[in-house]
């Protein structure tokens, strides 16, 4: 075998490998992770969660055990999609220390409970929230945030409160742009 075939197999040995590693890291999906029981707890606490371990950037997220409790977002996150909806109790999300990133859709039903308390909530993933309470933080992003009619808001005094970039629907009738 002459030297320039042996130097050519090589490069379609190395490009062969390549393609199928490039496949093979594409076929990563992300996962379906569930809130195990109506016990509170920390967002990074992996005991709690269907996995055993918190969820990934991009996993989709369920939190809809039947009770009341909360779940505290205490780290930075940015599932891929959220629903938050306990099917009897209140099932309450809330962002303390931590980061909400939404890049995908997130729908607290009226079973659940979103509020900030400070750290941020933000991405560019719409969110529809049906009971909503915001005594802190940073609210930020390109996405929506939609109050459907009979949504429940709260803004609470005391805490600093900051909006940016991200657009506030009311009732699907009227919008607020803070920017």
């Amino acid at each position: 075998m002459s030297r320039s075939n042996l130097q050519l197999r090589r490069i379609r040995w190395f490009a062969a490998v390549s393609i199928g590693s490039a496949a093979a890291v594409s076929l990563v999906q992300a996962a379906t992770v569930t809130w195990k029981t109506a016990v509170s707890g920390n967002w990074d606490d992996g005991s709690k969660w269907s996995t055993g371990a918190m969820p990934a950037a991009g996993d989709t997220v369920i939190i809809n055990a039947s009770g009341t409790y909360a779940v505290t977002v205490n780290v930075a996150t940015s599932p891929g999609a959220l629903t938050l909806d306990a099917a009897t109790g209140t099932a309450t999300l809330t962002v303390s220390a931590g980061s909400l990133t939404m890049n995908g859709p997130g729908t607290v039903g009226p079973g659940g409970h979103l509020r900030l308390d400070s750290g941020s909530l933000g991405g560019t993933g719409d969110i529809t929230a049906s009971r909503f309470t915001w005594s802190g933080g940073q609210i930020e992003g390109a996405g929506r945030l939609t109050f459907p009619a009979g949504a429940v808001v709260d803004v609470m005094d005391g805490g600093q409160h900051n909006l940016r970039d991200r657009t506030i629907v009311n009732g699907n009738y009227s919008a607020l742009i803070l920017v």
